[in-house]
């Protein structure tokens, strides 16, 4: 990692929770093309 300095952070930590990364996850197989593994994400 690198040292980015005390002024580089604004305190607040980023967060995702389970629903969150699914949904980030189908959106990457819609834009590789796998529309059959998004569905079956938005489904579970």
């Amino acid at each position: 990692m690198v040292n980015c300095g005390a002024d580089s952070s604004n305190g607040v930590w980023l967060r995702f929770d389970n629903s969150r990364l699914m949904e980030e996850r189908g959106a990457r197989y819609v834009e590789l093309g796998h529309l059959d593994l998004a569905e079956a994400r938005h489904q579970a």
